[in-house]
């Protein structure tokens, strides 16, 4: 599963697991300035994460996203 997810998304993926108070471009935009990544990029790879079924409508991690968030590990 790694390998199917590129640097940003895995980025996505572990900040999402605990930034829940923050609207999606609140959080975007924290990401974009701390590991200066492009927002467009970022908005690009949240999108594609939520086409995949990795994060939900409202911007959460799904239960598929909580497992590959525990893959990844911290």
């Amino acid at each position: 599963m790694l390998r199917a997810l590129n640097k940003n998304q895995i980025l996505l993926v572990r900040k999402l697991k605990y930034h829940r108070v923050l609207s999606r471009t609140q959080l975007l935009i924290e990401i974009s300035h701390s590991g200066n990544v492009p927002l467009s990029t970022l908005k690009l790879n949240f999108k594609i994460l939520k086409e995949l079924g990795i994060i939900s409508q409202n911007g959460r991690l799904t239960a598929l996203g909580q497992n590959i968030s525990w893959i990844i590990g911290d």
